[in-house]
């Protein structure tokens, strides 16, 4: 059984996982140093590595059917199934490679969280400040039934992979 092509989609996935957490890294750095004009650089090659990040993922899904088409496991099978094939040294690489892509998102998450903290907490201080500084200006909202609504906060999504 051939796993190499897998095997090789699986370690590009994760350079490029492990690399998205690091601009994300950079990105918290600049919105700690408030250089919003190099953020927009940031930005865009973040949004060209998910874009490349979405491609290998596909591509590693495919490589990784074709080969539980091979077993005749189609789409119910499952990693173990695949395992069962292997040899001692195919499963340690898989479970290898599997390893590293489970670490990658792990820092990716990290980041993504420390980034949302940061823009959460930075964005409730300024909401405070112009509600102190401007409390006539108070942007309340109400539901139908007249009761006071918060506002909506922005969010950063994560993309589960």
């Amino acid at each position: 059984m051939k796993i190499q092509t897998l095997l090789k989609t699986m370690h590009a996935l994760s350079e490029s996982i492990n690399s998205m957490a690091e601009l994300e890294l950079r990105l918290q750095e600049i919105l700690l140093e408030r250089k919003v004009f190099e953020s927009e650089y940031t930005l865009r090659e973040m949004e060209e590595l998910s874009n490349n990040i979405i491609e290998l993922e596909a591509q590693r899904d495919l490589e990784f059917q074709r080969l539980l088409d091979d077993l005749g496991k189609g789409e119910e099978g499952a990693l173990e199934d695949l395992f069962l094939t292997l040899s001692r040294d195919e499963q340690a690489l898989i479970a290898s490679a599997y390893r590293s892509l489970k670490l990658a998102v792990a820092r990716v998450k990290a980041a993504t969280e420390g980034i949302d903290v940061y823009t959460r907490h930075h964005i409730s201080m300024l909401k405070s400040v112009v509600d102190e500084l401007y409390p006539e200006r108070k942007q309340r909202t109400y539901n139908s039934r007249g009761f006071h609504r918060e506002l909506g906060t922005p969010m950063i999504l994560d993309h589960s992979l």
